[in-house]
């Protein structure tokens, strides 16, 4: 289904038309859904500062963003740098509400404002196996890099398109997995998540990418180092890759 996007107004009945478009497209309300929370800043250092304190504050998820999203291209507001907070939560009128007296004056007093609320619920989609170490010591070697573009060519896909990759970096608590995600969106990554795994905590840092067997190499050992900098792993990379090529008419 289509993102819904909720302006900042009357928040009693903006909620409540927000809670009756989820149900009218058969979202089920009383299961926690994510619901991505916009904080515009009018410098994107402002909105980086913000992402890293959320994440050290406890958010499971933040991105930063630079352009308006589908729709919303018309709003000078949608396009100013822009910090996304992810939480899961029960949609009702009052935890909405929590959500923007919470983080409505977290902005302000950086210099920004909330611009808007989007709830974007995934239908179908599974659920990643969570991270685990790899013994072996193989994630870490030249090998696993050539492996990714075997896995490229073997999907038949398109080596030239863009692909998201994320890269893991495993910690034993949460303090220094939290830590190290704000670092990294400080430094210039677009989009960071902490999840929980059975080795303790990941810093997950997502990178759009093509495939190029030197750019993976080189973002691999870059972030190995700077993992073990602060006691972590490195766990290897996860891949989001576009839909695969349609066949030449010419050859069916």
């Amino acid at each position: 289904m289509p993102d819904i996007y909720l302006p900042t107004g009357d928040q009693g009945q903006v909620d409540q038309m927000m809670l009756d478009a989820l149900k009218a497209a058969g979202i089920d309300v009383s299961q926690p859904l994510p619901v991505d929370v916009r904080l515009g800043f009018p410098l994107l250092p402002a909105a980086r500062g913000a992402a890293a304190d959320l994440l050290r504050a406890g958010y499971p998820s933040v991105r930063i963003e630079t352009k308006a999203p589908p729709g919303l291209e018309d709003d000078p507001f949608a396009s100013i740098p822009t910090t996304v907070a992810t939480v899961q939560l029960v949609a009702t009128p009052d935890s909405l509400r929590w959500l923007r007296d919470g983080l409505s004056p977290f902005a302000a007093a950086r210099g920004g404002s909330m611009t808007g609320t989007v709830v974007a619920p995934v239908l179908g989609e599974p659920k990643p196996p969570p991270w685990e170490a790899d013994p072996s010591g193989d994630s870490t070697a030249d090998q696993a890099d050539q492996d990714i573009l075997d896995t490229v060519f073997a999907w038949d896909l398109d080596k030239n398109a863009a692909m998201t990759f994320t890269a893991g970096l495993g910690f034993e608590s949460e303090q220094a997995a939290r830590e190290t995600a704000a670092v990294l969106i400080n430094a210039g990554y677009q989009e960071v998540h902490l999840a929980q795994a059975p080795l303790g905590w990941v810093a997950e840092a997502a990178v759009s990418m093509t495939p190029k067997l030197k750019a993976i190499r080189s973002l691999r050992i870059n972030l190995t180092t700077f993992a073990q900098s602060r006691g972590g792993i490195w766990l290897g990379f996860r891949i989001v890759a576009p839909p695969p090529r349609i066949m030449d008419d010419r050859v069916l």
